[in-house]
């Protein structure tokens, strides 16, 4: 697949500099990015800087390229072909004349090949762009972004071609493999109600109901014979001595 991609990026690369053999500059505009570079054919021209946060103030240049250009070799050239003059040569279109400075469009030897640069700046094409007027390269890696007339940096809204900022990148990003959804969590187990265990019965004996043991019915001993009776002096009946009939008798006789 990848393979693939490159092929097709490098058959662009061959027709756009096919179609540079009269390289020139016109200027596009839209209500997120204001007016900008790009080639006769309204196809969007970038500019690739080192280090973005790291430009300040800028002095106009009609030779060369400035330092805060970044390079942009190997596969880089797949993702962003550069904007050659063929003949050396590039003009201002007709409908951009009086937008594009004229003193800071040139052609400058950038690696080996002749390349159009605009106020130091080298200029590329975004292989993803397959249309006029698209801006899929802006802010990639906020490293790559499109050409005000001024030749100043428009750091805008991103066009959406992430993935492919610089010369170390491939030449397309394979798509993402899908990602596999999450395996639902497993239903909670739920809580087991806490089950007191019964007290186990104590021994016989062992903290039994008090119970009071019964009473022997009362019983009072038998009273022997004698114990709590007046003394009788061996009276019979009705406490008196018994009578001697022989005693009453000698009795009455010493009477007479």
């Amino acid at each position: 697949m990848r393979r693939l991609w490159v092929v097709l990026g490098m058959s662009l690369l061959f027709g756009l500099v096919a179609a540079q053999d009269g390289a020139s500059v016109s200027v596009s505009d839209t209500s997120e990015l204001g007016s900008f570079l790009t080639d006769a054919e309204g196809r969007t021209l970038y500019l690739f800087v080192d280090d973005a946060q790291a430009v300040g103030d800028l002095e106009p240049m009609s030779s060369g390229v400035r330092p805060e250009a970044a390079q942009c070799l190997d596969d880089c050239l797949v993702n962003w072909p550069p904007f050659l003059a063929q003949d050396g040569a590039v003009t201002i279109a007709t409908d951009a004349e009086g937008q594009v400075d004229t003193e800071l469009l040139y052609v400058a030897d950038v690696d080996g090949r002749q390349q159009v640069v605009y106020n130091g700046w080298p200029l590329y094409y975004f292989a993803a762009d397959t249309q006029p007027g698209d801006t899929a390269g802006q802010g990639v890696g906020d490293r790559w972004f499109v050409v005000s007339p001024e030749g100043e940096m428009i750091q805008g809204v991103a066009g959406g071609g992430a993935g492919m900022e610089g010369e170390q990148e491939d030449a397309m990003e394979e798509p993402a493999a899908p990602e596999t959804p999450d395996t639902p969590a497993a239903p909670e187990t739920p809580d087991t109600p806490d089950m007191e265990t019964p007290e186990t019965p104590g021994a016989p004996g062992d903290e039994e109901p008090g119970m009071d043991e019964p009473a022997t019915p009362g019983m009072d001993e038998p009273t022997t014979p004698g114990e709590g009776e007046d003394d009788m002096d061996g009276a019979g009946p009705g406490g008196d001595t018994p009578a001697n009939p022989a005693e009453d008798e000698a009795e009455d006789s010493a009477g007479m």
